[in-house]
């Protein structure tokens, strides 16, 4: 507040002292000075209660499923990073746009300033070279008064390119939302335009889509039971996986000699993964998402379900790699999306509504393993 004061009195000074030299000013040239000095602190208030991100922020908000649509393997820890944002943390410093620190640390809470936004958007775009590259008398003429080395291939570029994006080139200063905006109209621009996704051709088979529960009489409906993820495998998928290659080269300590082949092919199908421990955990009891997940692969519906509209989904709190097959349901499936209870144990009635979107997506017929 005390800052605030000082800024409002030496423009107040500074601006009614240019006028004490003309003796006859007049009434209305000292009411324009003295609104030009309440603009100044006005400017000033405003700039203080823009909206800063912190890191984390920033790549969700300007990357979102731009790098997790690459791989969805978390393989780079960092103790604080919480276990949901994982993913993204990792996909990003996988993809060259984001560095964890020297202590081992990503610091996701950190406020990040306006070098480090542009600089992640450069390296994106795969533009630093060029950035680099660029006459280093571009500085010469530059407004800036100090830029690290580091930085300079950066304000180049905004020197050449961007003149919206220079104008917001306030080093050491925190990334506000309006230089977001500038860097998210950048990345379209320099990026390829991405085909409309094709929607997928359904046959008329309406009964196929018939949820187990419609099926049942209300009066003997049937106790709900959980299944492992391998019992799902097995009954889901049968025979599928196995008719593509019989080999045994995925091998997990803790699955059976007799049900390492059908594991093995699984996961070479990307339909399911090992932990990071190095186990499969066949016998953990498999969730709603982790059961949609694995269907929607299996069926390369992955990358059409990360291209539908994140507006499908405002309002509701839902962990980031979850997100796309949510959507899909929203979008494809009344009868799943009636039974997506994220966290809850996948039960028969979700099996069989899986059953029947992959019989109605995947020929030949899906056929149960003896």
């Amino acid at each position: 507040m005390m800052r605030k004061i000082i800024e409002f009195t030496l423009a107040l000074v500074l601006t009614l002292s240019a006028s004490a030299t003309h003796v006859l000013a007049e009434e209305s040239e000292l009411d324009g000075l003295w609104l030009h000095a309440m603009e100044l602190l006005d400017d000033s208030q405003e700039k203080e209660q823009r909206t800063t991100l912190t890191r984390l922020e920033f790549i969700k908000e300007v990357f979102g499923h731009i790098v997790l649509g690459q791989d969805e393997a978390v393989n780079i820890e960092f103790p604080d990073v919480e276990e949901h944002d994982a993913p993204i943390v990792s996909a990003a410093v996988r993809a060259g746009i984001a560095n964890g620190h020297d202590d081992g640390t990503f610091r996701p809470d950190a406020v990040i300033t306006v070098e480090q936004a542009v600089s992640m958007v450069i390296k994106f775009l795969d533009l630093s070279d060029h950035a680099l590259a660029l006459p280093n008398e571009l500085l010469e003429e530059s407004d800036i008064y100090y830029i690290p080395l580091w930085v300079t291939p950066y304000v180049k570029w905004a020197m050449t390119y961007s003149h919206e994006l220079l104008r917001h080139f306030e080093i050491g200063a925190p990334a506000y939302s309006e230089l977001v905006e500038v860097l998210k109209n950048i990345i379209q621009a320099h990026s390829p335009a991405a085909p409309e996704p094709a929607e997928p051709e359904l046959p008329e088979l309406p009964e196929l889509w018939l949820s187990a529960v419609e099926l049942m009489d209300d009066s003997q409906e049937e106790v709900r039971r959980t299944i492992s993820r391998l019992d799902f495998i097995k009954e889901v998928f049968g025979t599928i996986v196995m008719n593509q290659d019989e080999a045994i080269d995925i091998v997990f300590p803790d699955i059976e000699e007799h049900d390492a082949a059908i594991v093995a092919a699984a996961v070479r199908a990307g339909i399911a993964n090992g932990h990071d421990d190095g186990l499969f955990r066949p016998d953990e009891i498999i969730t709603v998402e982790q059961a949609v997940a694995m269907v929607i692969k299996h069926l390369d519906l992955r990358d059409h379900a990360l291209a539908l509209p994140d507006e499908l989904l405002e309002g509701e709190d839902i962990p980031f790699w979850i997100t796309p097959y949510l959507k899909w349901a929203i979008v494809y499936s009344e009868d799943l999306l009636q039974l997506f209870e994220i966290g809850a144990p996948a039960t028969p009635e979700l099996i069989d509504v899986l059953k029947n979107i992959i019989l109605v997506y995947k020929q030949p017929v899906w056929i149960t393993s003896e």
